[in-house]
């Protein structure tokens, strides 16, 4: 040998340590833990919920039926995911009801991800131009992120209000948006 040798002693728990010389004098003590990594999947889907968030058209004037309007809610969803992932949206009914027998179709919205910071990549960003009862796409193989909060567009174009508002009693019409998180 060349006057050197090693010993070492391993003590088996819920780590390992032990000494080792060099025969110089010099010696070494250590431990070491096994560290794991669990993952589970991981999403969430919610209304940030702020107060006064309700998206509310109001058509109190002429120019609202002839220019039709828009509401852009900033960070109105919030999102989690740890896998790619699709978000969709649909109408809760086929109508906005209230005022009456009238109702107004959920075609007349439409809705949108209206966020200029989305991730530059490999995703698919579409409105849904006439919202239905069908999940209809917002964003497709969106990448995963933590706690992301999403602004959302709805709008009633010009042509809508001439076609299906006019006419209808006055008072609140409502229907549901129900957004869905899909892992992929």
């Amino acid at each position: 040998m060349n006057g050197s040798s090693k010993l070492a002693l391993f003590i088996v728990g819920f780590g390992m340590a032990g000494w080792v010389g060099d025969g110089y004098g010099q010696s070494n003590v250590y431990a070491h833990n096994r560290v794991s990594i669990v993952l589970s999947e991981t999403m969430g889907l919610a209304l940030n919920g702020q107060p006064g968030d309700r998206v509310d058209f109001r058509f109190f004037d002429a120019t609202a039926y002839s220019a039709g309007l828009s509401l852009l809610m900033k960070d109105h969803l919030v999102i989690t995911s740890n896998r790619r992932f699709n978000l969709v949206a649909r109408a809760a009914r086929e109508s906005f009801v209230g005022g009456g027998a009238d109702h107004v179709p959920v075609s007349v919205l439409r809705i949108e991800v209206a966020d200029n910071a989305v991730e530059r990549g490999r995703y698919v960003k579409q409105p849904i131009e006439h919202l239905s009862t069908i999940d209809r796409p917002l964003l497709l193989q969106y990448p995963p992120l933590n706690n992301r909060f999403l602004n959302v567009k709805y709008t009633i174009s010009a042509i809508e209000p001439s076609r299906h508002i006019l006419g209808k009693q006055p008072g609140a019409y409502t229907n549901a948006v129900i957004y869905t998180l899909i892992t992929l």
